[in-house]
């Protein structure tokens, strides 16, 4: 499919949002790790000067500010729809911490939620202390973005405490089965890029399902069809132990030889690392079109994750060779 690009964003200034936190410079700003220094690192990729906790404030905005940037930007109502498609994400967040907390007795006003939404804005989200209006408002997110999922619809309407996390799961199989479809229809590289965003984070999820939760994963790796052959490899490395698991990640090639799993989390690393590499790849030798807009949105996250690690390893107390090691550089 031919995808016509306008000239306000062949304008957008790419390497503005290129060469961030994901570089080897952060490195020599934070060999002396200060609060000073970090603010000293933010006031140059980002260009704004902030106080430390200023910055707690402005890193959840920086993937959201670049994809409204681009939402602006944009004349072609698939690419619009394209771009909304991707940062559902953050809505279905924002509606499954706010259900949980509710649900759980909850009723903090202060709940941290992104800011982005195409249906209902933060602050009304936040007024909501009924699990029947948030079910409400679920809805309409979903009618929205036209996803139909029967599971995923009456798991919303039985939902409680037992069955979040079924919820949860279902929302995210759902998010990523819509937003892989709409990848297709801009060729490959989109393509490829979305499913392997999408097979990570479900990899995460279900080794933690399994492995932590002890429950059984079958039921929700048969749902996921859309990631193609890469369902068969999930279906394979979860017939197994704990043990044997990163073992037969291994073997698929789904983990590195050299890449040492001391946590589970430790896969949205390599998921992150992975996607850092293919996106740059396609901004630097790619022009400006669906992949390419949707590259810098996940680079912008990779951002922003790094700036978090930043802060909460500083405000633990860790060295920064501990932080490091956290960090997608």
């Amino acid at each position: 499919m031919k995808n016509l690009t306008t000239m306000s964003l062949l304008m957008y200034p790419i390497r503005h949002e290129f060469y961030k936190t994901t570089n080897l410079e952060v490195i020599e700003i934070l060999s002396d790790f200060s609060a000073e220094n970090i603010s000293k690192l933010f006031h140059k990729f980002e260009g704004v000067k902030l106080n430390f906790d200023e910055l707690k404030e402005k890193i959840p905005n920086i993937p959201i500010h670049t994809a409204k940037t681009l939402l602006r930007l944009s004349r072609e109502p698939s690419i619009r729809e394209l771009i909304e498609a991707y940062m559902l994400s953050y809505e279905l967040y924002n509606l499954n911490i706010l259900l949980r907390a509710r649900l759980n007795g909850n009723t903090d006003k202060n709940l941290f939620l992104f800011d982005y939404s195409a249906v209902t804005s933060k602050a009304e989200l936040l007024k909501l202390e009924k699990i029947d209006e948030i079910k409400k408002v679920y809805f309409k997110v979903l009618t929205f973005y036209k996803i139909k999922s029967k599971k995923l619809r009456d798991t919303l309407r039985i939902v409680s405490v037992d069955n979040i996390n079924e919820l949860l799961l279902y929302s995210s199989i759902e998010y990523y089965r819509s937003l892989v479809s709409k990848g297709a229809n801009f060729g490959h590289s989109l393509e490829n890029i979305l499913k392997t965003k999408a097979f990570y984070e479900l990899l995460l999820t279900l080794a933690k399902i399994k492995f932590l939760a002890n429950a059984n994963v079958e039921k929700y790796i048969s749902d996921l069809s859309f990631l193609g052959g890469k369902q068969e490899l999930l279906a394979n490395i979860f017939v197994s132990t704990k043990e044997s698991f990163v073992k037969k990640c291994i073997d698929y090639d789904i983990l590195p030889p050299n890449f040492i799993l001391t946590d589970i989390d430790d896969i949205d690393r390599l998921k992150n690392t992975l996607l850092k590499l293919e996106c740059k790849r396609l901004i630097i030798g790619t022009p400006m079109d669906p992949a390419t807009i949707i590259g810098i949105i996940i680079l912008r996250e990779i951002d922003m994750k790094n700036y978090f690690s930043i802060l909460g390893g500083f405000v633990s107390g860790f060295p920064f060779e501990k932080v490091r090691q956290l960090l997608v550089l």
